[in-house]
């Protein structure tokens, strides 16, 4: 795909695609954050709970374990096996205590997306720094637009991501950008991303940041799941 295919797809993904399952994903976020509208007139007033919160967050608090652990059984039964077994479960268990400790918790999040947004995706990235090998990040479902085309795990064949965030972000991590609206006095750019199996592109408002402008996807597939 060229730039402009791309931009058609995501007018399309958002405009069309997602726009009543966007809709109704707003429509419950009012509710969870209790700032709907409850249509109480005067001279009633509003008692607000925060129900739709709890109902949310208490089931993750529940579900997931505050210590979760992996063990690691290795199929064949050979010499030695056993002790790979233990030293590969001693590793996975270093990095989950890594996970667990990151805030948000990205094994909560991941539930409350489920509970509040009706679907929840793990973005995961390699980690150029030392400690985990990959990021797993959990981003809100409302930015993330998913093909419906998918494989056995889960993983879209096309994903596109969009988004404001704050320019001063975008700069840090790409100091290539030019910051096309700067006159303007925007305080958040509209940042936005898709991948492919085959090919990657950033822009930040309609401007691409990666050098280049459409880069090869060197993960082979989108990396959400």
């Amino acid at each position: 795909m060229d730039v402009e295919q791309i931009r058609e797809l995501k007018k399309k993904y958002i405009d069309e695609l997602y726009s009543k399952t966007r809709k109704e994903q707003e429509e419950d976020r009012d509710y969870i954050d209790d700032t709907f509208e409850p249509g109480v007139r005067t001279p009633h007033k509003v008692l607000r709970l925060g129900l739709g919160y709890e109902i949310v967050n208490s089931p993750a608090e529940q579900i997931v374990t505050s210590n979760p652990q992996a063990f690691i059984e290795i199929k064949k039964d050979t010499k030695g096996a056993n002790d790979a077994a233990i030293r590969l479960s001693k590793v996975v268990n270093g990095w989950i205590d890594i996970l667990r400790r990151q805030n948000p918790n990205p094994f909560k999040e991941c539930i409350k997306n489920k509970l509040g947004r009706g679907e929840s995706y793990v973005k995961i990235l390699h980690n150029p720094n030392e400690g985990l090998p990959v990021l797993f990040q959990v981003p809100d479902s409302m930015v993330v637009y998913g093909s419906p085309e998918e494989d056995e795990n889960g993983v879209p064949a096309i994903v596109l991501v969009a988004y404001t965030r704050q320019p001063s972000d975008v700069i840090l991590r790409y100091p290539e950008w030019t910051n096309p609206k700067k006159g303007e006095g925007q305080k958040t750019v509209e940042w936005f991303e898709y991948w492919s199996a085959i090919q990657r592109y950033f822009e930040a408002d309609g401007e691409a940041v990666l050098q280049g402008g459409i880069q090869p996807n060197i993960y082979g597939k989108p990396p959400f799941v």
